[in-house]
């Protein structure tokens, strides 16, 4: 039995594998992936555009990551946006 086992795995061939396959996938991005495909047209309109009121949030926050940047270089970016599933970036309530 374990002859026979040892000989079948001795016949098993290489599988090629492509760039994507050996990067590590990100959790994030493949959930992303997945909602954008499968789930897009059921979202609820405000999990994929922003009104005028949250893009001129947007702005706002944009320019104090900018002006924050050129005061502290050294320091890492804030996080003050984050993407949800949809790609779209998240305002603070």
């Amino acid at each position: 039995m374990v002859v026979s086992c040892v000989l079948q795995l001795g016949n098993l061939q290489e599988k090629a594998l492509d760039e994507d396959a050996l990067k590590p996938k990100n959790p994030k991005l493949e959930r992303i992936k997945h909602t954008m495909v499968n789930l897009s047209s059921s979202m609820p309109r405000a999990y994929v555009t922003h009104s005028p009121k949250e893009k001129r949030i947007i702005d706002y926050v944009d320019d104090f990551q900018r002006t924050f940047r050129e005061i502290y270089p050294q320091r890492r970016p804030l996080i003050l946006l984050p993407e949800n599933e949809c790609g779209v970036r998240l305002e603070d309530p």
